[in-house]
């Protein structure tokens, strides 16, 4: 029987930081569907861009859950979070995210 399976990476040394050891499960998830869009999704410099519904959508948590999540993972310093309208076949405004010091591509 033959299956396809899908990988994407995430930072290996995730279990040395402390903060996100203690972090709740919907941060923890959160970082993780950040870390798969990353993959897909990054520019050169590390940047993708995402909306809240999108986030909520590819998530499964809440708008209010995913905000929440966001500030922690900005806080702990794992996630860069910067606002804007971004041109691709229309304009559209969503926050761009960046994972800090690791470059998926």
């Amino acid at each position: 029987m033959n299956k396809d399976y899908y990988f994407f990476r995430i930072p290996h040394d995730l279990h040395e930081n402390g903060e996100f050891n203690k972090a709740r499960l919907s941060e923890k998830w959160l970082f993780v569907c950040l870390c798969k869009l990353a993959n897909k999704f990054e520019n050169e410099e590390g940047w993708f861009f995402h909306s809240m519904s999108e986030l909520e959508k590819v998530s499964g948590m809440s708008e209010h859950t995913v905000r929440k999540a966001k500030k922690a993972l900005i806080q702990m310093g794992l996630i860069e979070v910067k606002s804007g309208c971004y041109k691709n076949s229309n304009m559209r405004c969503a926050d761009s995210y960046r994972i800090i010091g690791y470059k998926m591509r």
